[in-house]
């Protein structure tokens, strides 16, 4: 923020501090696997690299259990908070502080980046901060280092760091850091050829706690712990209880977290899965942070045991249209052996919404490629894939906006069975929504087998073929039997009625 154009305005001090920052219009002003639900929006960037848009990050920092006379030692704190905007980056212009009776101290610093003040009650350990500030500093990996140097450490503290000036969130801002009264950890930061990957531990005091791990690509959730199960499972199970004499071959592309492989391990007659993953780098964020997503260790209790390590797991790290390609060219319908074909093919990749910005998006669901994996089946195989998130029923602008998945739904339909192409969606808690799926089956047997009637027969055929050891978290009999049934939303898409009926 350009010094010439900032005026500070303290309004009080009190147990609180409220500071207002007045910005001349003369001035320059200040600076800031799954397609996100909540997209960023910011105000156009200027030709300095965004140093002066009018956007910024806001942090509450509020520390406890910290030493009393710290707090109440007001040269002391005063020094600190110098020597803080120094090592963060950030340029002092004036500091103010008070030593308050009977006890504490309030500062301010203006800087011309924004502010920073802190206010202390020694007798309760007490320490409030709020630091503001726009511009290229990243307050983040110094969140740390801000409640060490007045004593105190992200332990005995909540916080919240707040985009100012975007009108969303990203999905890491609205899951994890604007959340003050959660507790939160980065545990994984770092950059692949292809994405940036983060990995955050959090946990929801009002939840039980529930304490999850949170897999972060280029900023949107791909998974977390606390529910991954959800989705992991209605990818996965509907296409193997469907196939009609158990899958034996199998082949993942995407899933580099691993559950998708775990979950199809959990079978007996599972002799091969072939996972294709282009990020080695996520599937080794995953190893070291996410091992509940991989660990095929069932029924064994504290023993880890990695799923990639199993002897039935061929893990191609590389494109997935390349490796299809090498293996079932053009002609592969007609000269593939069914030896080298898969009972069941699982696409669990990028989501559509993606596919008007993305040519991988838009080679992956158009007809040439879902050609290809139908004819990558075996004569009675079973293909299932994620087609992101469900519309809301009778909501006319998402079904407006989401119908062009009737065209993905019906190039799928057009290699399966003449009855054999069943879309259905489960709720999802992190991705505040329903998230949908898609089976193909090539056979009248798996259409039959998929639609059972029988409870007590589906039961039976759910967990008959499952290894010592396995079971469901979240997929029963009445759960599978409630997928065989065309979600609302879906129906309305298809029809269109709903959507005249509301236009009219």
């Amino acid at each position: 923020m350009h010094t010439s154009s900032v005026k500070p305005f303290i309004l009080g001090v009190c147990t609180t501090l409220f500071a207002v920052w007045l910005v001349s219009p003369h001035g320059n002003g200040g600076a800031i696997k799954k397609t996100s639900i909540l997209r960023r929006q910011t105000p156009e960037a200027t030709d300095d690299g965004g140093a002066h848009s009018p956007t910024g990050k806001h942090l509450i920092l509020d520390m406890y259990d910290i030493n009393g006379d710290i707090l109440n030692n007001e040269q002391h704190l005063r020094d600190v908070s110098i020597k803080l905007v120094r090592d963060i980056g950030m340029t002092m212009l004036s500091i103010q502080s008070h030593k308050l009776e009977p006890q504490g101290v309030s500062i301010t610093v203006t800087l011309s980046e924004s502010h920073f003040t802190i206010h202390t009650w020694p007798e309760h350990g007490v320490a409030l901060v709020d630091l503001f500030t726009c511009g290229r500093t990243d307050i983040l990996p110094n969140i740390g280092k801000v409640a060490s140097s007045f004593g105190g450490d992200l332990q005995h503290a909540k916080w919240a760091l707040h985009p100012r000036g975007a009108q969303q969130l990203s999905d890491v801002e609205s899951y994890v850091t604007s959340n003050q009264h959660f507790s939160k950890q980065l545990l994984y930061q770092g950059r692949s050829q292809y994405q940036a990957i983060e990995v955050w531990q959090s946990t929801d005091p009002k939840e039980s706690p529930t304490t999850a791990n949170l897999l972060f690509l280029d900023g949107v959730l791909q998974s977390s712990t606390a529910d991954e199960h959800v989705y992991h499972e209605s990818l996965v199970h509907p296409a193997m209880f469907a196939h009609p004499t158990g899958a034996q071959r199998v082949a993942v592309l995407g899933g580099g977290e691993g559950a998708t492989v775990r979950e199809l391990l959990k079978y007996k007659s599972i002799d091969e899965v072939v996972m294709v993953e282009l990020d080695r780098g996520v599937i080794d964020a995953s190893l070291q942070f996410l091992p509940q997503m991989n660990d095929c260790g069932f029924g064994a209790r504290g023993a880890y045991k990695n799923c990639f390590n199993d002897s039935r797991v061929r893990l191609v790290v590389g494109d997935a249209f390349q490796w299809f390609s090498s293996q079932f060219p053009d002609t592969a319908c007609d000269t593939a052996s069914e030896v080298d074909k898969f009972d069941v093919i699982v696409l669990d990749l990028l989501d559509p919404e993606l596919s008007p910005d993305s040519d991988f998006a838009r080679h992956l669901y158009s007809k040439e490629m879902m050609g290809s994996l139908a004819c990558a089946l075996r004569h009675n195989g079973v293909f299932v894939v994620q087609l992101g998130r469900s519309p809301e029923p009778g909501n006319v602008e998402d079904i407006a906006r989401l119908r062009f998945k009737t065209n993905i739904i019906d190039t799928i339909g057009k290699h399966y069975h003449e009855h054999g192409t069943f879309v259905y969606d489960s709720y999802v808690p992190s991705y505040h929504g329903k998230w949908t799926f898609v089976l193909g089956c090539r056979t009248a047997a798996c259409v039959e087998k998929f639609t059972e009637k029988d409870a007590a027969k589906v039961q039976a055929a759910m967990h008959a073929p499952l290894v010592s050891g396995a079971t469901f978290k979240y997929l029963d009999a009445r759960v599978m039997q409630s997928l065989q049934h065309e979600p609302r939303s879906y129906t309305e898409l298809f029809s269109g009625a709903e959507v005249r009926r509301q236009l009219v």
